[in-house]
């Protein structure tokens, strides 16, 4: 099958859906991207072609250029992440082309204002739309009705972590050591990126107003390395954290894929805070590693009730009551033994392997047993 993925070739969904979803399956596949330094390595070893937005150039412009990539006839034209920009590129070569999907990935729609005039043109040209989660769906019918209900499919993205997971020592008073983290404190994580719609602020005020005895025992971890677009974000992030009273880490610089598995596995209690989301791979690998996480009623992950163990909090001020009493009971024998069961029920609903057969579907229009 000759492929044409639209989107960015740094992302590691892109990097994942081509390894896990079309290599084994023998697929040509080309990314049109305006970004390829990340893995750029892999997609030359496995030869995957890139066509580059090139630089002063519209996209439009590059891709008359590449007009010679559209004329293959792809089998699949698969857009990742619904821009205008990105549906209208997919459109024109789908014109040349067996199959054109696009696929939501959460922000492109709970973080967009209104329905787009060119993502609805390009709904009308395409065979399938893809999105993961119920919430997903309910909002895409919000924004574009429900003509396009024939169309939407159900393609979930596997967690990447949980491999590496298994793959790092689970010593916690090692690892303590390594990071300098206090042997005697409970590892409080406050989101996973810089970005300020993590809402570092209100959670690290709603620690700061605990009661000392407990502060005094809390230990805040806060990854920043990537997302930022607010540079005096982080400074403001620095300075709540500091009046909280308790002791703290931050890591800014790039943590390679077993330093975050070591965080996570460090972590004892992990706060989600995002204004929106689709269904957060950093919140799927904490529970994976028996966290206990604390998330925000804003978000709904509906696959989750009743098979997963976590508990969701309205505002901020509730989060500071819900955490105060999770510390008091985090060492309760009820408690571990069901952060204990996540491991194996986040694995069964979120590993790549329950999925992969979703996107083949999705990608002949026949559901296929197996791989080759």
């Amino acid at each position: 099958m000759k492929v044409l993925l639209i989107g960015s070739a740094d992302s590691i969904w892109i990097k994942k859906i081509i390894e896990l979803t079309f290599i084994p399956f023998g697929d040509d596949v080309t990314v049109y991207t305006d970004s390829n330094t990340a893995y750029a390595d892999y997609y030359r070893s496995n030869n995957i072609k890139i066509i580059m937005q090139k630089p002063g150039k519209s996209p439009f412009s590059t891709l008359l250029l590449n007009f010679r990539h559209m004329l293959k006839k792809y089998d699949l034209v698969h857009v990742h992440y619904v821009t205008s920009l990105a549906a209208t590129l997919g459109m024109i070569n789908s014109v040349f082309s067996r199959r054109f999907v696009l696929t939501f990935w959460g922000s492109d729609l709970f973080r967009v204002e209104k329905a787009k005039k060119p993502v609805r043109l390009a709904l009308n040209f395409c065979s399938a739309v893809t999105m993961s989660t119920a919430e997903m769906r309910d909002r895409f019918r919000k924004d574009y009705g429900r003509s396009f209900d024939r169309k939407l499919k159900r393609a979930v993205f596997g967690v990447n972590g949980f491999d590496t997971l298994r793959s790092v020592s689970p010593d916690k008073t090692a690892l303590r050591k390594k990071y300098g983290i206090p042997e005697n404190k409970t590892v409080v994580s406050v989101g996973y990126s810089c970005k300020k719609e993590h809402q570092h602020l209100p959670v690290l005020s709603a620690i700061r107003d605990l009661p000392e005895e407990l502060r005094s025992g809390i230990h805040i971890l806060l990854r920043m390395t990537y997302g930022c677009s607010d540079k005096s974000y982080p400074d403001k992030v620095k300075k709540a954290v500091s009046e909280t009273g308790c002791t703290y880490s931050i890591y800014e610089s790039f943590l390679s894929d077993e330093d975050t598995a070591e965080l996570t596995l460090l972590t004892d209690i992990f706060i989600h805070a995002q204004v929106t989301d689709a269904k957060s791979a950093t919140l799927c690998e904490h529970l994976y590693a028996r966290c206990f996480v604390l998330n925000p009623s804003w978000i709904k992950y509906s696959d989750f009730e009743n098979r997963v163990f976590y508990q969701e909090y309205d505002s901020f001020e509730q989060l500071k009551g819900m955490l105060a009493d999770v510390l008091r009971s985090l060492s309760d024998e009820d408690i571990q033994k069901r952060l204990a069961a996540n491991t194996a029920a986040i694995c069964k609903l979120c590993s790549w392997d329950s999925f992969i057969p979703q996107w083949r579907a999705v990608y002949t229009g026949k559901k296929l047993s197996r791989r080759r």
